[in-house]
């Protein structure tokens, strides 16, 4: 069973707590949300470029961008854009 971690949540002083990606987002910052977390948009990045970022090593994950599941074989050439929500989900198995 997957495990996702509620949103975090930042303090704005004018506007009360927001979610980390809007909160960057109101900073004029271009940033996705990856599992929750804010994360800097660049232009042009892919999945792979977040794995890689976030050092994402295990092999056998589960990924997906706005909701929509991306193939392993994609993730280099999927692009991501400004805004997305993306999950990143470890597949264990267990006995």
């Amino acid at each position: 069973m997957p495990v996702v971690l509620p949103p975090i949540r930042h303090l704005d002083d004018h506007r009360g707590w927001t979610a980390g990606a809007a909160h960057a987002s109101a900073r004029g910052h271009a940033v996705i949300s990856v599992n929750n977390e804010s994360m800097t948009h660049r232009h042009g990045m892919t999945v792979q470029d977040i794995l890689d970022e976030r050092k994402y090593i295990f092999r056998m994950l589960a990924v997906s961008v706005n909701g929509q599941i991306v193939a392993r074989k994609d993730y280099g050439n999927t692009p991501v854009p400004d805004g997305a929500e993306v999950q990143v989900i470890h597949m264990i198995s267990g006995g």
